[in-house]
């Protein structure tokens, strides 16, 4: 009886000591949050040549659109829109109506020709006709040789230059008319920006001044290459033309902007391309402040290879987070190796 009570009285005191023991063991420590390991630039405003925006039409620098110079029917046509050509190279024969027929009957008088031909000969040897004959003869024999070959060729349409078919109008089979656009081609190793500027901005333009085109918020360098000395009476303006060398440009005869250098100075916020990140159509960065990563909007007015031109959303002493960005998540803590 006494081993019961003692068993009863010992148990309460063992639960309550194996309690306090549990809950000491299942104590957390408070975790660590390492910061991530960035590198930092301080963002500076520099002097930048100054540049003005203008908007014109883009072209390739040359081009041709061919059109029917006689009615007939397609009987050759193997082109499409971005296919390579090489100069003289056939791209379309649609003979004229009874153009067989037509050459049936140069190829006859032409063996009729050379029959007469050769008995002058013989009658010339003989004495029997005079030498003006015989030179008649041989005369009409190669102007009737020309006209078959002409024939042969007529409405043979030959690539004037080397380039690439940007238009295709017609199909084999079809049958077309005179003045009827059948496809146009260019060199396209080359494009212009065509535009115009009011006498306060024309002076401002000088030939071969640098100029870029803004394509894709990427910005393609080309100069200045023509400028009109009289001014276009109807948009009050001066037309100008600027040239780029192409290596993407596919397509022509839309409206692109363009940045042209002034010759004047400016102040301007530049930052390493690798610091800046694209979401949707908004563009963003980030900075380090007080030990945080802090997201930033920005917009830009273009960017190349290397850096991008911020329009707003920076100002000189932010602290520009230019590497270990990907790891980012805003307000994350980060540590910083200036650099």
């Amino acid at each position: 009886m006494k081993t019961i009570k003692f068993f009863l009285i010992t148990l309460p005191l063992s639960l309550l000591f194996s309690c306090g023991e549990w809950e000491t063991q299942t104590e957390t420590k408070p975790v660590v949050v390492k910061p991530i390991a960035v590198t930092t630039t301080t963002v500076k405003s520099d002097s930048v040549k100054a540049t003005k925006a203008f908007y014109g039409t883009l072209k390739f620098s040359k081009s041709t659109d061919f059109i029917a110079q006689q009615a007939g029917i397609l009987k050759e046509l193997s082109l499409s829109p971005g296919q390579k050509v090489s100069q003289g190279q056939v791209l379309a024969v649609f003979p004229p109506e009874n153009h067989e027929l037509q050459v049936a009957q140069a190829r006859i008088q032409i063996d009729k020709t050379k029959d007469d031909y050769k008995r002058q000969q013989e009658l010339y040897k003989i004495g029997a006709v005079a030498k003006t004959s015989l030179s008649d003869l041989k005369a009409q024999l190669e102007i009737e040789e020309k006209t078959l070959e002409q024939l042969q060729s007529v409405n043979t349409i030959r690539a004037p230059f080397s380039g690439t078919i940007t238009q295709v109008y017609t199909s084999v089979g079809q049958e077309v008319s005179i003045q009827m656009p059948l496809f146009s081609m260019a060199q396209t190793n080359t494009v212009t920006v065509e535009f115009y500027a009011i006498p306060e901005d024309v002076s401002d333009i000088q030939l071969n001044a640098p100029v870029y085109l803004l394509r894709d918020d990427q910005r393609v360098a080309g100069k200045i290459s023509k400028k009109a000395i009289q001014i276009d009476e109807r948009r009050k303006a001066f037309l100008i033309t600027a040239s780029f060398e192409n290596s993407h440009i596919r397509f022509a005869g839309n409206t692109v902007d363009i940045l042209v250098e002034t010759g004047t100075t400016a102040e301007s916020i530049q930052i390493p391309i690798d610091a800046l990140r694209k979401q949707g159509s908004s563009y963003y960065v980030f900075l380090m402040e007080e030990g945080k990563a802090l997201k930033q909007t920005i917009s830009i007015t273009g960017r190349d290879e290397e850096r991008a031109q911020v329009k707003a959303g920076l100002q000189s002493g932010d602290q520009l987070i230019v590497s270990g960005i990907d790891k980012l998540k805003n307000n994350a803590a980060v540590s910083s190796i200036q650099n």
